[in-house]
């Protein structure tokens, strides 16, 4: 909702979803961070995305998904609070 605020058309929504496409893309769900290199690597590790696509794999596979489920749902619980508060503060702002 905040990028449908933020955006002066639908086009220019749609633009904000390139931003989870490279998440999508430098992450693990298409390789596996070892095969990563530096600071690719790194980032990899350290984003969102990572984590949810880890323990939704884990738990596909029937395998234990340890501390990855606490750290999906953070993260998840995080972005959305966020999300939630920006968007509430853009549309105060459009409407004043």
């Amino acid at each position: 909702m905040m990028f449908g605020l933020l955006a002066n058309s639908a086009e220019g929504a749609s633009a904000f979803s390139y931003l989870f496409i490279i998440l999508i893309l430098i992450s693990s769900a298409f390789v596996p961070i070892e095969s990563m290199h530096g600071i690719v690597r790194s980032f990899a590790q350290n984003q969102p995305i990572t984590p949810i696509i880890e323990t939704i794999r884990s738990l596909l596979m029937g395998m234990p998904a340890g501390d990855g489920v606490l750290i999906s749902v953070l993260w998840c619980s995080s972005i959305l609070i966020a999300s939630y508060i920006g968007s509430m503060q853009i549309y105060k702002n459009k409407m004043t």
